[in-house]
């Protein structure tokens, strides 16, 4: 296969939250052009920039214990941070990883884990939640969705590309009388 598919293990892939041990994705290990992040962190090379990847994380207090192991400006994993929204009408997070456990690390840190896609920039830090691929609940109506585009030069990130997808299925909210075209509706699930 001429391209290579890196996967991080996340919470939904596991059967215990405690636990990397038992997941839905052993059948990764079939291709050879999948790179699967399992249960432990990973340090690897893409197109010149070193990266650190990370699994989901059920012991949060042991990983900031004991740090990233790693010299990698730039760290892409499945965090819980603190600080962030699972979508537009939840709580900002206190519970999990703080921001600073991996900012004092890292430039820029990628993650999965929270549903709404969101950035924040301190001091040259970087923190993205690429958000999910499609809307999974009612939670999710009226939020862009897709997946995001890095690009960096050596360790210093130099792009983002947001591109949102218009082809799953959409959680839409339309207000009687209110005249709305056929897209908004057709293969969508809709409250009026």
């Amino acid at each position: 296969m001429g391209f290579r598919v890196i996967v991080i293990t996340g919470n939904h892939d596991l059967y215990l939250s405690s636990s990397n041990e038992f997941s839905s994705l052993p059948f990764l290990s079939k291709f050879s052009n999948i790179l699967h992040v399992k249960d432990t962190a990973k340090e690897i090379e893409i197109d010149g920039t070193k990266v650190f990847l990370v699994p989901w994380i059920s012991d949060v207090e042991q990983f900031i214990a004991d740090g990233p192991k790693t010299d990698a400006k730039v760290c892409i994993g499945h965090f819980p941070l603190t600080g962030f929204r699972m979508n537009k009408s939840s709580k900002v997070m206190d519970e999990g990883i703080p921001e600073a456990a991996l900012t004092s690390r890292f430039t820029t840190v990628i993650s999965g884990h929270y549903h709404m896609r969101s950035q924040k920039v301190d001091g040259g830090k970087n923190v993205f939640y690429t958000g999910s691929p499609y809307q999974l609940t009612w939670a999710d109506a009226g939020e862009a969705r897709g997946f995001s585009v890095f690009s960096f030069n050596g360790d210093e990130l130099v792009g983002v590309e947001h591109v949102d997808n218009k082809n799953c299925i959409r959680f839409v909210n339309l207000i009687y009388p209110q005249v709305f075209a056929e897209e908004e509706i057709r293969g969508n699930v809709i409250n009026i």
